[in-house]
């Protein structure tokens, strides 16, 4: 007996405009792809050192080239402990920066203008990159940077492992009609800018690259994303060897899936 196909949500009914298709250039070997990493690394202008895009490579041959993005508002340096243990162990790990994080203005407001075509254009680069320097491709992502993975994995063959981490669906207590609808019409959205603790506002005390809030609107292209894989616009093109998907009950802002 076939199984029953689940029913759609009605708010799912309200269709998105489909994010841009991947466009993939694997690079065709390490020269190629140094090449598009030192293009990708030129673009970390008025970013902090440890803040930048980096690949961390073992001393031996590394056959998995491991991508990991960082959550939302936060920078490569986030994840650069774990990177450097993996690359302690024998793997090659690359650290991209996503769109318009890691500035030296941790109180820019340069996320209301990013775009959800931003975001896949980024993706491919950092999957045509990876896929260049060895012979596996496995992503792992935090929050906005799981929506990344998963997009990755959903549309790029070179990718055979993936590892979510609280992948970011909804602000925590947004129900999920409302995001279909700020994702169907952004110009709804306010433009107000959201302190991650509205108590001590700038002052975060995390680390020093975080940023301590963002224009709302910045949210909206990770949710595009999303909604987009949820509703099945986005379609998975392969089958992966393994998907990791990490939840955590008590996430603070983001609700995951």
């Amino acid at each position: 007996m076939s199984a029953e196909t689940p029913p759609v949500s009605w708010f799912r009914r309200l269709t998105i405009a489909a994010p841009a298709q991947p466009s993939a250039a694997p690079a065709p070997g390490r020269r190629a792809a140094l090449a598009k990493l030192a293009d990708l690394m030129a673009r970390d202008t008025d970013v902090h050192e440890p803040t930048g895009t980096r690949l961390l490579e073992p001393d031996q041959a590394a056959p998995v080239t491991i991508v990991i993005w960082h959550g939302f508002t936060n920078a490569p340096s986030q994840f650069l402990p774990i990177a450097e243990q993996l690359a302690d162990a024998g793997h090659r790990v690359l650290l991209p920066r996503m769109p318009r994080h890691g500035r030296t203005d941790v109180l820019t407001k340069a996320l209301s203008t990013l775009t959800a075509d931003e975001l896949v254009a980024h993706v491919n680069t950092c999957i045509d990159i990876a896929a260049g320097l060895g012979e596996q491709v496995w992503v792992v992502g935090l929050s906005a940077g799981g929506i990344l993975s998963a997009l990755a994995a959903a549309t790029r063959a070179e990718v055979s492992r993936a590892v979510l981490i609280v992948p970011f669906v909804a602000p925590k207590g947004f129900p999920m009609p409302a995001v279909r609808l700020c994702v169907k019409f952004p110009q709804l959205v306010p433009r107000f800018y959201m302190w991650w603790d509205p108590r001590v506002k700038a002052d975060l005390g995390q680390s020093p690259y975080t940023y301590p809030g963002f224009p709302l609107p910045g949210v909206i292209p990770f949710l595009h994303l999303s909604e987009a894989m949820l509703d099945g616009t986005v379609r998975a093109g392969h089958r992966l060897e393994r998907v990791v998907l990490v939840v955590q009950l008590l996430e603070p802002l983001a609700r995951d899936v």
